[in-house]
């Protein structure tokens, strides 16, 4: 497991310094958030452009192909391929201080080992508001760190089985992620 952790932040980090040869604008930057990777090695990657003197726009994409053996309980996994698109408001630069956020993201999943008795997995839309703070550490990276809530509708089907197994249910509702966090690591692109 530390192993893997180890190749998919080297990946990760490879993939953010590589993209800065793409770019042709000090507005842009790459990012990849860290409170993901901690989501059974959930890889994600993000783009982020200082649209306006007190704006910004992205995207961020997390996916997760992993399944772990997790012993007796069985197959542990959160796969998931999950889009968002941002608007960050700035009240001083883009990319330096306070921030409001604003997303939209859409979602599916397939969950097993989390709760024992069911196994999830279907799609989601949602929206998201929250507020953040970012520091720049030196001249090509920064720190940020964002707080908010997401709501969601959800098309999902229980299964007994980790591996399709028995339906058990099928839901279609309303959710609410009342404490959605990150922690990203920022890198500018430079020309």
């Amino acid at each position: 497991m530390k192993r893997l952790r180890r190749s998919l932040t080297g990946i990760a980090a490879a993939l953010l310094l590589g993209c800065s040869a793409y770019a042709a604008d000090n507005g842009w930057a790459v990012s990849t958030d860290l409170a993901a990777w901690t989501r059974l090695c959930t890889i994600n990657a993000g783009i982020q452009h200082a649209s306006g003197a007190h704006t910004s726009a992205g995207c961020t994409i997390e996916y997760n192909p992993f399944e772990f053996n997790s012993g007796e309980s069985g197959t542990l996994r959160i796969r998931c391929f999950t889009p968002q698109l941002f608007l960050c408001i700035w009240p001083g630069s883009p990319f330096d201080g306070l921030y409001a956020k604003g997303k939209v993201l859409w979602s599916v999943y397939n969950v097993a080992g989390i709760k024992a008795d069911s196994f999830p997995e279907g799609t989601l839309a949602g929206v998201g508001v929250g507020a953040g703070y970012c520091r720049r550490v030196g001249e090509r990276f920064a720190l940020s760190a964002d707080i908010g809530t997401t709501a969601y509708l959800h098309n999902t089907t229980y299964y007994a089985g980790a591996h399709c197994g028995r339906i058990l249910d099928r839901k279609k509702g309303f959710g609410l992620i009342p404490l959605d966090c990150s922690l990203s690591i920022i890198c500018f692109i430079h020309r």
